[in-house]
């Protein structure tokens, strides 16, 4: 045969050995987010290759039928043709020019396209594979029973733990925020969607030592005048002792009465039953609640039916977009950050909060306020000025009235060479 028809006849298996090679990556590592939306907005092709991804066994094993198949006859033209016209020696030059050429043109050439272009070649080639999977089908069937044959053998068929779909979620989050296609606060808010069925209303709730809250034994004006007097629009009525919460009052209702001479009476009209939310609540189910029962407030008890103190939609909204200050609220979040670049926080900040805030990772874990946080690993009530390192961040206690911590000075130790 011709020299020039044996060099055209390699180069065409060659590059259709490239096609096998960028049709793998291109159908293996186009965005499933992307085609689903294609595929729900009437595009054809993307409805294809989204078929073929659900078989991923019985796709690669015909790409790799195809692939190897045209590599290996490529080769045994070029080694026959060799060893036919120039004899043995002529085989070993062959054999390196010709993985040469399919490392290039068959492999890394359309295979790095094929990742800068995934999207682009999986819909372009689709519909030639959802063709030739038919085609290679039977020989392709039997080669998957004898691979699987022989992994269970060898003890290797076993089904690990899958990825669940919101750790994917997580993961892709996280990997464009890494690349700079998401910015610092899409980011946190889109990971704290995802973390609202793992963080319990106990953890971002109002403490009860620091709800304002009405006494309904009170006299009715001194109950209006603390009323008018509170930037909450709700506030929890309680009766006898400040535990025993009896129901929500809505300020705006009670405004709206006669306040020169209120009457008890009135006011017990406006109050409404409160939502009892155990502490284990998770954000999500409580989200849920409030949509249901078209509430904003509920009151937090613990396992013995004791009061711990409120959670509020805006409490969870908060959770998602971050501090939410409207014209009542202080102009700062507990975070104040000093000349020398360390930072003065308060010991009821959240350990989300911090993290989300100053972009630090300090464990979410073992406590919900950098004081307990703090409690936690000193396993100890510290001193003022005591100092204390953990994670790779240090701790100053720069206030602490009885047990409680109240501001600690912090700031992430610097890494050394060596470290």
């Amino acid at each position: 045969m011709d020299l020039f028809l044996i060099i055209l006849l390699i180069f065409v298996l060659i590059l259709i050995s490239g096609f096998f090679s960028a049709s793998e990556t291109g159908l293996t590592g186009a965005s499933k987010a992307r085609l689903h939306k294609l595929e729900q907005d009437g595009n054809k092709r993307a409805k294809i290759t989204n078929e073929l991804r659900q078989d991923k066994e019985k796709l690669l094993g015909a790409i790799l039928l195809g692939n190897n198949l045209f590599n290996i006859t490529a080769s045994a033209i070029a080694g026959g043709f060799a060893l036919a016209t120039y004899g043995q020696g002529a085989v070993a030059i062959a054999t390196v020019l010709l993985t040469i050429l399919v490392l290039i043109f068959g492999e890394v050439m359309p295979k790095t396209y094929a990742v800068q272009n995934a999207d682009k070649v999986a819909l372009a080639v689709a519909p030639i594979w959802s063709v030739l999977i038919k085609i290679f089908a039977p020989l392709t069937r039997l080669i998957q029973l004898i691979s699987n044959f022989l992994l269970k053998i060898f003890g290797l068929n076993k089904v690990h733990d899958m990825v669940t779909g919101k750790d994917e979620l997580r993961g892709a989050i996280s990997m464009q925020r890494n690349e700079g296609s998401v910015i610092k606060e899409d980011h946190d808010m889109l990971r704290s969607i995802l973390d609202l069925d793992d963080i319990e209303v106990g953890e971002v709730m109002v403490h009860r030592k620091f709800v304002k809250s009405l006494n309904i034994d009170d006299e009715p004006i001194k109950i209006v005048k603390t009323a008018s007097r509170s930037s909450h629009t709700r506030l929890p009525v309680w009766q006898e002792n400040a535990e025993n919460i009896i129901g929500i009052l809505n300020t705006k209702d009670l405004l709206k009465t006669n306040l020169q001479k209120p009457e008890i009476e009135q006011i017990k009209k406006l109050i409404y039953k409160p939502i009892f939310v155990p502490e284990t609540t998770t954000l999500n189910q409580q989200l849920k609640e409030f949509k249901k029962q078209r509430a904003h407030m509920g009151v937090v008890i613990d396992e013995y039916g004791t009061t711990m103190g409120i959670i509020t939609l805006e409490d969870i909204l908060e959770e998602i977009v971050g501090q939410i200050d409207d014209e009542h609220d202080k102009t700062h979040n507990g975070i104040k950050k000093l000349r020398n670049g360390n930072y003065i926080i308060e010991g009821g900040i959240s350990i989300r909060d911090i993290n989300r805030e100053l972009d630090w990772q300090l464990n979410e874990d073992e406590a919900s306020t950098i004081a307990g946080y703090i409690i936690n690993k000193a396993e100890a009530i510290p001193e003022n000025g005591q100092e204390f390192e953990f994670e790779g961040y240090k701790f100053i206690i720069t206030r602490r009235v009885r047990n409680e911590i109240k501001k600690v000075e912090c700031f992430k130790i610097a890494k050394t060479e060596d470290s």
